[in-house]
């Protein structure tokens, strides 16, 4: 957690910095006084805390620039942030095409529509000529996409964890959303079913694949597919996602096919709400068959990229062993009993 604090510190100082210069009218002189100014206001409100971190790690380690993390009591994390500023080095492309794209965990192999965003963005700088609030958006949106850009593809790719999808690129999400808004409604408005069926299956093919990865409890690092590879078997083998009904004394196979139907009728009225025209009017045949066509493309990618081999079948096999609530067995004690 603390690389996200500083580094949620330091976004929003070069935001600020980013906004001052290109999303503010005026002569450049007039923005750099301004910049200079507040980044002398922001050192002088930080300066209090960094001088009391500074003598915290001399006390803790020795050295008022020592951190905690050359003091992990696991050695085999301690490489991670070794090198660079607290392990952001210099951009490896390994890193870059893994934090999108990899069949795992890629932000946008398991949501595909925030791909929208990327036409999104056009749309913010063509409106930003004409409106100061598009400008700023535009700017806001662009510096934070290039900064955890910047930062997962220099930081190590494997110090993810077991984790479902990128979470150093949690915080990018919300950015991203009003972008790819703009290119739905966009789409909407010039009558192009086709597109719009595609742009809407995106969104409902997002929702389904992140939601069936989040029933794992955990996806390990050698597996090909977190949906096709882990959380299929498991829900066919019963091992369903343990959820309040379950804790509440339903059946296994009945509370995780409730929060499984809950999920499939989402992504459908997602589509459903999306596809339709400007007016409101249904679904027309084209997007559906565009839709359609756009699930079979995402499904048989993520069936071309799933081993099921010896990994994928040791970590189903691991993930059984460790589940909270097997099939056929109560669930397990959640709230304290009287007396107890």
């Amino acid at each position: 957690a603390a690389e996200y604090t500083g580094a949620l510190g330091v976004l929003g100082l070069i935001l600020y910095a980013a906004l001052t210069l290109l999303g503010t009218q005026g002569p450049w002189s007039a923005r750099l006084q301004r910049l200079g100014r507040a980044t002398g206001l922001a050192f002088l409100g930080a300066l209090p805390f960094i001088a009391a971190l500074m003598l915290y790690h001399q006390a803790t380690f020795g050295h008022p620039l020592e951190t905690g993390y050359k003091h992990l009591n696991d050695a085999a994390y301690q490489p991670w942030h070794l090198g660079g500023f607290l392990g952001i080095r210099t951009p490896d492309p390994r890193a870059f095409f893994l934090s999108f794209f990899s069949p795992l965990r890629g932000l946008f192999t398991l949501s595909p529509f925030l791909l929208l965003a990327l036409p999104g963005l056009g749309l913010l700088k063509r409106q930003g000529r004409t409106s100061p609030e598009a400008r700023a958006l535009f700017w806001l949106t662009a510096v934070t996409l290039a900064g955890y850009t910047y930062f997962t593809s220099s930081f190590t790719y494997d110090s993810w964890g077991w984790t479902t999808g990128p979470r150093h690129l949690t915080g990018l999400v919300p950015f991203l959303l009003l972008p790819a808004g703009l290119v739905l409604e966009r789409l909407r408005e010039a009558g192009r079913p086709w597109l719009s069926g595609v742009a809407a299956m995106l969104c409902a093919a997002s929702v389904l694949i992140t939601g069936l990865a989040t029933f794992v409890n955990y996806i390990p690092d050698d597996v090909s597919t977190p949906v096709l590879a882990l959380a299929r078997p498991l829900l066919l083998a019963g091992y369903h996602a343990p959820n309040v009904l379950a804790f509440l004394g339903f059946p296994t196979w009945l509370a995780g096919g409730v929060l499984l139907a809950a999920l499939v009728g989402v992504a459908g009225c997602l589509f459903l709400a999306l596809g339709c025209d400007a007016a409101g009017r249904p679904v027309p045949s084209m997007a559906w068959a565009a839709g359609l066509a756009t699930l079979a493309v995402l499904w048989g990618t993520q069936a071309a990229f799933t081993r099921n081999d010896t990994a994928d079948q040791n970590a189903v096999r691991f993930l059984e062993s460790v589940w909270l609530q097997p099939p056929g067995r109560p669930p397990a004690p959640f709230w304290p009993r009287a007396g107890s």
